[in-house]
């Protein structure tokens, strides 16, 4: 009876049954038989696309892909296990740091490093030459250095600030950067604390966030300033201020460098947001449009992390922004908000700039510039005529 019968798809065949002729569609096609059509070749429906350390998962467009399992790295259909020993994460709560591993096996969520009763511990930076790590107490005013390797060591290095909050690292010119939301101004020092110098104290409300890209010699950082909030950058002396984003923003809080691919990226908990732009402020892209309200943000190897002060866990998402990744819970003995995040690596990444020997010839601060350029400063608390008969001899 099928050979008399006209109306099956191309991609179908007929049958005969009991109950007459049936149109069935091919293998790699879906419909009644009469309507046949491509099924998507994905993991879904072809599960042996990923590897076996690798799950599908749905993208927001609705598309299907393969994606690694924590512990592993690679594009789905192949996934080899990353060694992360001396890897893992700090993050800022409250009156506490933790240390948080990249993948937590188990009951293992990682553990407090450091208690601070009646603190308020918000900028968080690593040193990962020293091993060292640096942190804010806006409760106090200062600023704290700790051995990342023992955490009792700590003591403060900088006193008499009002609200700072951000905190960066040059781990190659041996600097460390803070912003002040009380003072409204962003300085530099060494990382011992002793030379101090105001970089920028003009035209901020509410500087938040710092981070740093030491081989070009840019600093950049975030103000929440309600009525026009911008991210902007400059050169490590303070020179060549530019505005690089003030349009879209809400509250950006975090802010990262990514050192790959060449982005700044923060994290904005009006809009509700993760977007990246390139340093001149172009090619902006959006990462994640459906946080809660994040407030770090930082970035290791394939990933963002952010803390959200609706979550009790960090939240974490590829580069590409395409599915969100497994969070990572808080470990037992924290209470209040998330603040600050950062991750700690083994090793530092590569790179050199004017400051990388003999601190660029410098008695005191070494900062880069651009143009493989550098600045010779005064520190604010040497007498500046002492400082530059320094220079001259």
């Amino acid at each position: 009876m099928c050979n008399q019968v006209n109306v099956c798809h191309l991609d179908a065949d007929c049958y005969d049954t009991a109950l007459g002729p049936k149109c069935v569609c091919r293998n790699g096609f879906i419909g009644d038989g009469v309507s046949c059509t491509a099924i998507q070749d994905n993991c879904l429906t072809r599960p042996a696309l990923c590897d076996r350390n690798a799950v599908c998962s749905r993208t927001s467009a609705g598309d299907f892909v393969c994606i690694c399992n924590p512990g592993y790295r690679g594009d789905g259909s192949t996934c080899s296990p990353l060694n992360e020993k001396g890897n893992y994460l700090l993050f800022s709560q409250g009156m506490s740091i933790f240390r948080v591993p990249f993948y937590q096996a188990g009951s293992d969520r990682g553990r407090r490093i450091l208690f601070k009763s009646g603190g308020t511990l918000v900028g968080l930076a690593a040193d990962c030459k020293d091993r060292q790590f640096y942190y804010s107490d806006i409760s106090t005013g200062t600023i704290s250095r700790a051995s990342l390797d023992n955490s009792t060591d700590s003591h403060v290095i900088i006193a008499d600030l009002g609200s700072p909050e951000g905190l960066a690292v040059d781990w190659i010119s041996r600097t460390l950067f803070f912003t002040d939301s009380a003072l409204d101004r962003i300085e530099v020092s060494d990382l011992e604390g002793k030379y101090r110098k105001v970089l920028i104290d003009s035209d901020l409300v509410n500087p938040r966030a710092i981070t740093v890209d030491p081989i070009e010699g840019k600093i950049y950082w975030t103000d929440w300033n309600r009525d026009g909030p911008k991210i902007e950058a400059a050169n490590t002396d303070g020179t060549d201020r530019q505005v690089i984003v003030d349009t879209g923003l809400g509250l950006p809080n975090g802010l990262t460098f990514d050192l790959y691919r060449q982005q700044v990226c923060w994290s904005d908990a009006g809009t509700q947001k993760l977007e990246c732009v390139r340093p001149d402020g172009s090619g902006r892209s959006i990462i994640y449009d459906l946080a809660n309200y994040p407030f770090g943000l930082a970035t290791f190897r394939d990933n963002f992390y952010w803390t959200d002060w609706h979550k009790n866990a960090i939240q974490s998402i590829p580069r590409g922004g395409e599915v969100l990744g497994a969070s990572m819970l808080f470990p037992v003995g924290g209470n209040g908000k998330a603040y600050s995040i950062e991750p700690v690596a083994s090793q530092c990444l590569p790179g050199t700039n004017e400051c990388t020997y003999n601190n660029g010839g410098c008695p005191f601060l070494c900062l880069p510039t651009s143009n493989y350029d550098s600045t010779c400063a005064c520190p604010d608390n040497i007498d500046q005529d002492e400082c530059n008969q320094i220079f001259k001899s």
